[in-house]
């Protein structure tokens, strides 16, 4: 039975996951990350209950890397901003194992799914109302934008993919308002991804056992999203984002390729242990300030070289044999693939604790059902 410290958790845990975006309407003299995490940290301090310690070899498996990353600010180029960096990723480190703490069972799970959902729903009355006063640009994608539009955009994909399963009419009606917030946000990669992942899980679960309705019920939905978008000229928002990419096909143009050229020949100057942690700004900008080539991997190449590259990679296949072997939950094992395709294009280790928390959720989870399964299986023995 989940006692009034579990829901407190729970809510914290997700304040502290869209604390990023809480800092903006939340003004509090303490950083509300930190304050949360630190709130996280001593709630279960107290409780000292464990899903399972057989499991920890999984966050275990990240040590070495956060090691040497620790080692690499002794040789770093910044000094300032590696140290902010270095204390952003550490507790990201901490955080991939506190969901072991805090779901004990699929109820936990739930509990989280439905204080998500809450903020999720305060979000999009939010959304709602810069669109009616026509603030959107302002918000989220002008230079002086009080949050990152890909951060918003972040927050649909993880609701689209929490309640993947989720066919009522509340969650369909939600789906569809979600896809038009992206459509409305215009980042290229949440669409293009999300469209991919979706594409992939209802090929796999409705391939080979179609039903008629699914059809019609999808070209309803479709009919109504493409009316919408079409009424509010989304599309040619839409397009002229996908145009900038075809005036120049080779990419060479932009900022981003050239970031990642960039990164890479730093890591070319230092292909064994990289430049050191939070380095890239001071590399590519001449100042000791945020920046990163846009890409995770070719940021922890520029960062800590093959080495680290190697320590993380390691990390990588014990977590994905884990996730097939024990067959982890669809929702979470595909939003944790979406994550990694957007470190692809944008995305840095300083904001790496948002990962490591779906990371443990996953393993966490996975734990519940494999116990679950097996209790079954004596049950019926």
């Amino acid at each position: 039975m989940k006692t009034t410290l579990d829901h407190i958790l729970i809510f914290t845990l997700i304040v502290f996951i869209n604390s990023g975006i809480l800092k903006v309407f939340i003004n509090i003299p303490l950083d509300l990350t930190f304050l949360t995490f630190i709130i996280l940290i001593f709630i279960i301090i107290m409780k000292r209950n464990i899903t399972s310690k057989k499991y920890f070899l999984i966050p275990i498996s990240l040590l070495p890397f956060t090691f040497f990353y620790i080692f690499s600010y002794t040789y770093s180029l910044s000094s300032d901003y590696a140290l902010f960096k270095l204390t952003k990723f550490l507790i990201g480190q901490v955080v991939l194992f506190i969901p072991l703490f805090i779901f004990k069972s699929e109820d936990f799970y739930n509990l989280f799914k439905k204080y998500y959902l809450i903020i999720y729903i305060i979000f999009l009355i939010f959304i709602s109302y810069i669109i009616y006063e026509q603030n959107l640009d302002l918000f989220f994608r002008s230079s002086e934008a009080q949050i990152d539009y890909l951060a918003i955009s972040f927050q649909c994909i993880v609701y689209m993919f929490l309640f993947l399963k989720e066919n009522t009419i509340f969650h369909i009606i939600l789906k569809v308002f979600s896809i038009v917030i992206l459509a409305l946000l215009g980042g290229r990669g949440p669409i293009v991804f999300l469209t991919l992942l979706m594409a992939f899980y209802y090929l796999k679960e409705y391939l080979f056992k179609f039903k008629l309705y699914y059809f019609f019920i999808f070209l309803i939905v479709s009919g109504f999203i493409i009316y919408f978008l079409n009424s509010y000229a989304i599309f040619d928002l839409f397009i002229l984002r996908i145009e900038s990419i075809s005036d120049d096909p080779t990419g060479l143009s932009n900022p981003r390729f050239n970031m990642w050229v960039a990164g890479l020949n730093g890591f070319m100057d230092s292909p064994l242990i990289g430049n050191g942690i939070g380095s890239f700004g001071e590399y590519y900008t001449g100042l000791d300030s945020r920046g990163y080539p846009h890409n995770l991997f070719i940021e922890i190449l520029f960062e800590s070289g093959l080495i680290g590259f190697l320590l993380f990679s390691i990390f990588m296949y014990v977590l994905f044999k884990f996730i097939f072997v024990n067959k982890s939950k669809i929702e979470l094992s595909l939003l944790l693939i979406y994550m990694l395709l957007d470190y692809m294009k944008s995305g840095s280790l300083e904001e790496f604790r948002i990962t490591t928390i779906f990371i443990g959720i996953l393993i966490a989870t996975t734990i519940i059902s494999n116990n679950n399964k097996f209790e079954k299986n004596i049950s019926y023995s």
